[in-house]
C-alpha cells in the first residue's frame, strides 16, 4: 500500500466513528497549492535587502510584492490565509522607508500584548541597522517611556494604550506624530462590533492629531480571510483602501469537517464539551500517526509523534506543573524554577518513559485537554499534514 493510501486509511479510521453516529455533519477537501514566488525588487533599500538575505529571505511570495507595490500609492488592506506571510506585507514598505529616512516614524497596533511582543521578536531577528523599535504598553516601565518617545522610530502598542497613553499626551509625542508615516493595524478582523466602533473612533482621532502636526500617515491593515475586508478597513479608518486578497504562499491539501458534539443531557440538550471532542479526535489522529516525515524528524531522533506532546507541554501551566503522557498514564513534572527548566526536564523524562514507543489514548486525551489542542492543530497545519 502506497503512502497516500495509508494516509487515507488512517484518516478514515480516525473519523469514521463520528461519521457513523452523526457527529461529523459535513466534509470538504481543499486542494493544495504551490508557492508563487518572485524576486525581491531592486529598488528596495540596500540595507533592507541585505537584512532580508541575512535572514534567509531570498524571494517574496507574489502577494507580498503586490502589497509592497500597492502601499506606495495609498492605504492597503491585506487578507490571506494563516501562515501566508502577512507580516512581511506590511514590514517591507515600512522598513524600506525607515531605512531611507532616519526621521520617519511608524506605529504598529495589535489587539494583544502577546502579539506585539511576537512581532517585536521578529523585527529584532531581521537585524536592520536603522530600526529602533520598542513596545509601548501598560507594562512599559515609566522611566523608559521618555527615551522610547525620543529614540524609537517604530512603536508597537495596542488601541487601549493609543487611546489613554498616547493621544491624550500628544504634546509629548509631537516629534513622533509630526514624522508619522505609517500606521499598521494587524489582526484587523478582531475589530468588529462595539469594540470595533471604539477602535474606529480612536483611529480617526489619531489621524486628526497627526494632521495637526502636519502628518498624513498611510495605513496598512492585515486581516484573516473575511467576506468584506474593504468595508471593514474603510469603516475603521475612514479612508479609501486598496484590497490585496491574493495568496502566493504554499499550502497543503486540507480536509475540513463540521463536527457536532453529541447530546449528553436530552432534557437540557446539553452537548459534550467541544474541547473534549477535539482532544479525543486529536488522540485518534496521533494514534494513527498522521504526521509527515518532516514533523517526525522535528520531534526527536526517534521520530515518535509522542515527543510532540512532551515538547509542547512546557507551554501549558496547570496547578504549577505540566503533564507528560506516557505508556502508563501521566507523569507530573514540577515547574520549579519556571517553564524553561520544566521543558528540559520534561524532555528527559519523556525520553526515559517513552522508550517502548507505545501510548494510551486516554493519556493523550487528558494531555490535549489541558489546552494543547489549538496549538497542536496549528503545529500540524504548519507542517503540512496530509
Amino acid at each position: 500500500m502506497d503512502a497516500s493510501a495509508t494516509t487515507e486509511a488512517g484518516w478514515a479510521r480516525a473519523i469514521e466513528p463520528g461519521r457513523a453516529n452523526g457527529r461529523l455533519v459535513a466534509e470538504s477537501l481543499e486542494p493544495g497549492a504551490e508557492a508563487q514566488t518572485v524576486q525581491i525588487p531592486g529598488w528596495i533599500a540596500p540595507d533592507l535587502n541585505a537584512a532580508l538575505l541575512g535572514s534567509g529571505i531570498a524571494g517574496l511570495y507574489s502577494h507580498q510584492l503586490e502589497a509592497l507595490e500597492a502601499s506606495r500609492d495609498g492605504n492597503v488592506v491585506v487578507t490571506s490565509g494563516t501562515a501566508s506571510g502577512k507580516s512581511l506585507c506590511f514590514n517591507l514598505p515600512v522598513l524600506d522607508e525607515l531605512a531611507r529616512d532616519d526621521r520617519r516614524r511608524a506605529l504598529y497596533l495589535y489587539p494583544t500584548k502577546a502579539l506585539a511582543q511576537d512581532q517585536a521578536r521578529k523585527l529584532s531577528e531581521l537585524g536592520l541597522r536603522q530600526l529602533r523599535h520598542a513596545i509601548y504598553d501598560g507594562d512599559t516601565p515609566r522611566d523608559d517611556r521618555p527615551q522610547i518617545r525620543r529614540r524609537s522610530n517604530l512603536i508597537l502598542t495596542n488601541p487601549d494604550m493609543l487611546h489613554v497613553g498616547i493621544l491624550p499626551h500628544h504634546k509629548s509625542w509631537g516629534d513622533f506624530l509630526a514624522n508619522l508615516g505609517w500606521v499598521v493595524v494587524d489582526e484587523a478582523h478582531t475589530y468588529r462590533g462595539v469594540f470595533g466602533s471604539h477602535v474606529g473612533n480612536v483611529l480617526r482621532r489619531l489621524r486628526r492629531v497627526a494632521r495637526r502636526y502636519g502628518a498624513e500617515p498611510r495605513f496598512v491593515l492585515a486581516s484573516a480571510t473575511i467576506a468584506n475586508p474593504l468595508e471593514l478597513a474603510e469603516g475603521l479608518v475612514g479612508e479609501p483602501f486598496r484590497l490585496v486578497d491574493s495568496d502566493g504562499a504554499p499550502r497543503a491539501p486540507r480536509r475540513i469537517g463540521m463536527w457536532n458534539p453529541p447530546v449528553i443531557d436530552p432534557r437540557s440538550m446539553t452537548r459534550r464539551s467541544v474541547l473534549s471532542e477535539a482532544a479525543e479526535l486529536l488522540a485518534d489522529l496521533v494514534g494513527e500517526q498522521k504526521l509527515d516525515p518532516a514533523t517526525a524528524e522535528s520531534l526527536d531522533e526517534t521520530g515518535h509523534p509522542y515527543f510532540l506532546f512532551s515538547m509542547r507541554a512546557g507551554e501549558i501551566k496547570r496547578d504549577n506543573a505540566f503533564l507528560i503522557g506516557d505508556a502508563a498514564g501521566l507523569a507530573t513534572i514540577d515547574l520549579g524554577e519556571g517553564i524553561g527548566p520544566a521543558v528540559e526536564s520534561g524532555l528527559l523524562a519523556a525520553r526515559e518513559i517513552l522508550g517502548t514507543g507505545t501510548y494510551r489514548k486516554d493519556a493523550i486525551s487528558a494531555f490535549s485537554s489541558t489546552g494543547l489542542v489549538g496549538g497542536l492543530m496549528r503545529y500540524f497545519n504548519r507542517r503540512h499534514v496530509a
